[in-house]
Order: C-alpha cells, then structure tokens, then sequence
C-alpha cells in the first residue's frame, strides 16, 4: 500500500482483537483501536499491525505456538481441543502457515521427486502428492488424479529450471502419473516403487496358483476297482 499520506485526513478506529499466548493459564486478548488512513493510491485502508496478518484473529506468536501443537499431536481434533480452537480457525491458521512457508521457500535443486496419491472425503476423492524425496517435504497438492492434474501439479510446484534438474520420479503403475512425467520432466527416469511392484508380482503368483489348482481340480481321478468284502470269492 502507498504510504503517501499527504491528504492527512485520519478516519474512525476501530476495535479488533487478537488471541495472544496464554498468560499464566488465562487466555490473553490484545485489544487495538486499529487507525484507518486514507492513501492516494488505495483510498481509505486500515494500518497493518506488526503482531498479527491481515484478516486474522491471532497473534502471529499465537499462530506459530499452534502449528507446534498441531505438529506434536496425534490429529488435529487433539491439538483442537488443546488449543481451544474450532475446525474452522485451525484450518485458517494452518492456511496461514504454509501461505508463509511458500513465500520463504527458495528454487532448489531438487534431484528425485515422488508422486502419488491419497483418498479423502470418505474415499470419493482423490488427490495428488508431490514430494521432495531429497528433502523430505511436500512441494504441493492438487485434486484430482488424471493426467492433467499430476502435469498441472508439477508445473505450478517446480519452475522450469528446477524441473530440468530432476533425474528421477519414483510413483505407482497408473499410467495417468507417468503420462504427465514423460510430458512434463522427459529428461527424469521414471522409478517405481517396491510397495506396487510387489503387489503386482503377489498378484500375479496368486493367479497362477488359482488357475493351477482350478487345473487340477479338472483332472480325472483314476477308476477304481469296487470289492465287495462281505462277499468273498
């Protein structure tokens, strides 16, 4: 926002409030008649506090304590309660949070990435992973599992430069993710990886176990003789 304020003409405050860290067990309010200015360029704008973001009802510090309570608990209804938070705040800070890890995070060479992915909303959906397999982190998410959602999931998580880096892609056997890596990365191997590889070859031992007895089963008995023993010769 300009901060060219020579109009000089100030306008009325108004009272937010922010949760802040707990004081001794009580929970602790910051409470700011937030001063509205008007600028040349952006018209009547309120002044950005230095303790909290925009549109947010928490204090920065607050924030970064509950992303810690959220990493260390077992699920998020836990670190909720903990935190006496509802979903919707918990989401909204998380939200937050990676807004802030995306700003600071840097180009880097990243050599071998994962792909794959993971059901939600009671299994109707899909979504796709994208991972640093170097580095250990998730570089970005996309809904959806077709061929345009793993290439528009590469594109929008690594810049061209990166992405003519990677030397290798480690996913599953759908043929939509390595469409969309031999489209988006040709110069990466694609790696498979041992779980599905695995799971294929299982498979197929079972199915060659199954058609074998089913052959088996097929196969005439030899005849046999009946005696009768109550009746000797």
């Amino acid at each position: 926002m300009s901060q060219n304020l020579s109009r000089g003409r100030r306008h009325a405050c108004k009272e937010r409030t922010w949760r802040h860290l707990d004081t001794m067990q009580f929970a602790t309010y910051l409470h700011c008649n937030v001063p509205r200015v008007r600028c040349e360029k952006h018209d009547v704008k309120s002044i950005r506090v230095p303790w909290a973001e925009k549109n947010s009802r928490f204090t920065l510090l607050f924030e970064a304590f509950a992303i810690r309570v959220l990493n260390a608990a077992r699920s998020v209804e836990e670190a909720r309660k903990l935190l006496g938070l509802n979903w919707h705040q918990v989401d909204a800070i998380k939200a937050r949070a990676v807004k802030r890890g995306l700003a600071r995070r840097q180009a880097t060479k990243i050599d071998c990435l994962g792909i794959d992915e993971k059901q939600f909303r009671s299994g109707h959906d899909s979504v796709s992973n994208l991972y640093d397999l170097t580095g250990g982190r998730v570089l970005d998410i996309v809904e959806g599992r077709t061929e345009n959602d793993c290439k528009q999931l590469i594109e929008q998580a690594l810049t061209p430069e990166q992405r003519a880096q990677v030397t290798a892609v480690a996913l599953d056997m759908w043929q939509a993710y390595a469409n969309a890596v031999s489209q988006a990365l040709p110069k990466a191997d694609i790696v498979h990886d041992r779980f599905h590889i695995s799971l294929h070859l299982n498979d197929a031992v079972d199915s060659v176990r199954r058609a074998e007895n089913k052959a088996l089963n097929k196969m005439a008995l030899p005849q046999m003789e009946w005696v009768d023993y109550r009746n000797p010769l």
